[in-house]
């Protein structure tokens, strides 16, 4: 039989505990506080043992409108609901919240209990059975079973029990592919034990002895021990309630609305795009920037809402939204959620997380819309894909677009295999993946980027790689970037000659005019020796071709064959080489070289002497000591 966790719901004082006593023989309200105002404030637990042995968990909430945050903190995870209704009174405002909360929540299966059946006679339970039946009409109760009980006299109660078995029994699967994750709704100290937390198991298998997290806090914990229905087990499953022993941790460390997961399952958040229901029954629109309470498990904190291609939600009506926190909230694709106004406090809407790790939308981006409707309805494949080509320009890890899905590892592997096959996703390492049609438009970008450049300059072997990083890819880390540049390289859209990248097949073509400059310039400089005409004085032999004389200028420092040893002092390759291989051979032969030397053999002024000498000692070929230069042994030696 599958895991069933029920759940009662209802209006204050309709007789929800005392139906659990009746069908359990267990009191849930444990607190002080309850027993003398004879009112259930906080959750209760209890479980139903069944004929076959097994026993089915029942999470007792209170009714009353002040604890509706209580109420939320237990109903995230059940999946049979006992809709408990007073014959006395019918239908109450408690008991119309508790119905909106639950369909929000996504609860599909339920059985209305009318309680106090003994306080009325048949024609009155008849007219009660009647308006009920009106009230849910609309709603996932709509053809649930309807038994009058009374936990006084027992009437109805063998019946109601046979049937919570019956429902139990047809329960659909709970998910245990995915790694285990329990939202925590109560944390104590047991003595001898230390810190001890229970939830309900939403999903995966949870063992003793493994390692886990808390999120949002990031502590790791082992969990020592683990029970069910006060049973030790060795392992718990998706769908029972569960009692854990904290290893590692302080009680102070730990509170409700902590998730308690598979290490490295789950990611925070600040950011949640979903698809979100204004009630039917709500009495004000929803409007965009408005302040929320956002219950989800058993969390809850404030939230900003804002609306996706509209700027009210009116009743009865869906859209898709962006919330924004201030807090760290760690959930997953596909969890419900409950929304209601911050004040005055009152159950407004709800829906679905789509994404939980999203990036900060333009509120009326079509695209946007579009695809979160993908990732709403598309297949496993389709909602991979929109999830990749959305975080495409982060360079996203496989682990990452995993986690943000809440696929089982079989389908997320096997949508995965399908893409890439058919060429819609790339991967750019072991662990990183690309959309497709993110590297097409990237790299149109690239060439478009790279075309400009070679148009402006011409004679420049390319554009320096960490300039085009920012161009193309501003604000990347440069080895996620550095990477995405490689396989470009690897797929010949670009070519790298040292520190320039440019399009493959580019070369740099001299005009005839060009030439000629250059020629003359390189011949200035040869025939000058070792002490070369200013960058200045060269430019004031051209005066109608200063433009042309930079682009040149620019080229040959950037090859090279150009060298700026000092401002405006500039030789060629070749001159500094033989000014080098002169001033090195002297070092060998005599031990070291002053200024007043090295003047003397390459027959120039100390004016260019020095900075030549300066020039070496900045190239680490020389070093200083005293006042003559020695050779620098990691290089110049």
């Amino acid at each position: 039989m599958n895991h069933t966790i029920i759940g009662t719901a209802g209006h204050v004082d309709h007789g929800k505990t005392l139906l659990v006593k009746a069908l359990t023989g267990m009191d849930t309200d444990r607190l002080q506080e309850e027993k003398r105002q004879g009112i259930t404030i906080d959750l209760g637990f209890a479980w139903l043992t069944l004929p076959d042995g097994g026993r089915v968990a029942i999470v007792d909430v209170p009714g009353h409108e002040r604890f509706v945050r209580n109420m939320l903190a237990g109903a995230g995870g059940i999946n049979l609901v006992l809709m408990v209704i007073a014959a006395d009174d019918g239908v109450m405002p408690q008991t119309r919240e508790h119905l909106d909360i639950l369909s929000l929540l996504g609860v599909q299966e339920g059985i209305i209990v009318i309680t106090k059946a003994d306080l009325v006679d048949a024609e009155w339970l008849e007219i009660v059975k009647e308006d009920i039946a009106g009230r849910v009409a609309s709603s996932f109760l709509k053809d649930a079973p309807m038994l009058a009980v009374s936990s006084h006299t027992g009437q109805g109660i063998d019946a109601l029990r046979a049937l919570i078995v019956q429902k139990a029994r047809a329960a659909a699967n709970r998910n245990l592919s995915c790694p285990f994750r329990v939202p925590i709704d109560r944390v104590f100290t047991m003595e001898g034990f230390g810190t001890v937390a229970t939830g309900t198991l939403i999903e995966g298998a949870l063992a003793k002895e493994s390692e886990a997290e808390l999120y949002p806090s990031g502590l790791r914990v082992r969990l020592r021990k683990v029970q069910v229905h006060e049973e030790t087990v060795d392992t718990a499953w998706a769908g029972q309630r569960v009692a854990i022993n904290l290893a590692g941790i302080k009680r102070d460390e730990v509170r409700r609305g902590d998730v308690l997961a598979a290490a490295g399952s789950m990611a925070n958040t600040r950011m949640l795009d979903v698809k979100l229901r204004a009630l039917a029954s709500g009495k004000r629109a929803l409007l965009n920037g408005s302040r929320l309470h956002f219950y989800h498990g058993a969390r809850s904190l404030l939230c900003k809402l804002v609306l996706l291609g509209m700027d009210a939600l009116e009743p009865g009506q869906e859209a898709y939204a962006q919330l924004r926190f201030s807090k760290d909230i760690a959930v997953k694709k596909g969890d419900r959620f409950v929304l209601r106004f911050y004040s005055p406090v009152e159950t407004v809407g709800g829906g679905v997380i789509l994404d939980p790790l999203p990036r900060k939308h333009r509120r009326n981006d079509e695209r946007v819309r579009e695809a979160l409707a993908i990732r709403e309805i598309g297949t496993p494949a389709e909602t991979l894909l929109q999830a990749i080509l959305d975080a495409s320009p982060f360079y996203p890890q496989v682990a990452d677009i995993q986690k943000s899905l809440a696929m089982d590892s079989e389908t997320f592997k096997a949508a995965l295999e399908t893409l890439i096959h058919d060429g819609s996703v790339l991967r750019l390492s072991l662990k990183t993946l690309i959309a497709a049609a993110f590297k097409n438009n990237l790299s149109l970008q690239l060439m478009q980027i790279l075309k400009g450049y070679h148009a402006d300059n011409p004679l420049q072997a390319g554009m320096r790689r960490d300039e085009l990083r920012g161009r193309l890819m501003p604000g990347l880390d440069i080895p996620r970037a550095d990477k995405m540049l490689d396989y470009f390289l690897q797929e010949h859209v670009i070519t790298a000659a040292g520190p320039k990248i440019a399009l493959y097949g580019f070369v740099v073509e001299y005009s005839d005019d060009d030439k000629r400059l250059l020629n003359e310039i390189e011949s200035r400089l040869r025939t000058s020796g070792f002490m070369p005409p200013s960058q200045e004085e060269l430019f004031g032999l051209y005066p109608k071709d200063k433009a042309a004389l930079k682009r040149i200028f620019d080229a040959q420092l950037d090859t090279g064959n150009f060298i700026m040893v000092a401002p405006q002092m500039i030789f060629s390759r070749e001159t500094l080489d033989r000014a080098w291989e002169l001033a090195k051979a002297f070092i060998q032969e005599n031990g070291q070289i002053t200024l007043a030397q090295f003047r003397d053999i390459i027959g120039a002024s100390r004016k260019f002497a020095l900075p030549l000498l300066e020039y070496f000692d900045k190239q680490g070929l020389t070093r200083m000591e005293q006042d003559a230069r020695v050779l620098d042994k990691k290089r110049g030696g």
